[in-house]
């Protein structure tokens, strides 16, 4: 676009009429033509329209059902067992208390996670021991979870509480229970709905 601006390319091309004729021209006759992004927004949307072709993505308004809430609640939704625990959390308030209505539904329950919403690989996840608060009202539970939380939350990753909290004020989470077990998997799954509506299994 010979435009060297800090705007994202697709808007550039957005702003260019000629340049989105030019790919239309480019890809005439060819069935499987789609567009491949980084990420989707509506922007990559629009131009996609523009084109005349697949986003070959998801869709921008669906994804919050990529996130941990989103998650729990599709599978939840789908039938599926998942760890006991609450979704939409905005801060670390709502976490104490999702935390000290986890550990009064479980009483035996000694760690639990917590999660912020758009976390990968383990990034953004936190452990915290649960084994002090033993609290015989919700109101004793929420206090002893709030003394502990500062000092006793362990996290995958080089974080300070502080930036954990501000992170999690800024996309928000869940908490969930810990699964203990000798032996233990995590599954996970990777697939794709290419633009012809073939579905693929990758991983």
């Amino acid at each position: 676009c010979d435009d060297a601006s800090p705007v994202s390319l697709t808007q550039k091309l957005l702003d260019r009429p000629n340049r989105i004729a030019q790919i239309r021209r480019a890809i005439a006759g060819s069935p499987s033509s789609s567009l491949l992004v980084q990420n989707t927004t509506d922007l990559e949307r629009s131009l996609a329209v523009q084109l005349g072709i697949p986003l070959y993505g998801n869709p921008p308004d669906l994804d919050h059902l990529g996130s941990k809430s989103g998650s729990r609640e599709v599978v939840r939704e789908a039938g599926v067992d998942l760890p006991d625990g609450f979704e939409r959390l905005r801060d670390m308030d709502d976490v104490a208390v999702g935390l000290a209505d986890l550990k009064g539904r479980h009483p035996e329950l000694s760690r639990a996670v917590v999660k912020v919403e758009e976390g990968f690989s383990g990034e953004g996840n936190a452990v915290i021991g649960l084994d002090a608060v033993d609290g015989r009202s919700h109101a004793d539970r929420v206090a002893q979870v709030r003394t502990i939380l500062p000092s006793q939350l362990k996290f995958v990753g080089e974080v300070t509480y502080e930036q954990y909290a501000a992170k999690f004020l800024a996309m928000g989470g869940v908490v969930e229970e810990f699964i203990d077990g000798a032996n233990k998997t995590s599954p996970s799954a990777q697939g794709q709905i290419v633009p012809t509506g073939a579905v693929t299994p990758l991983s």
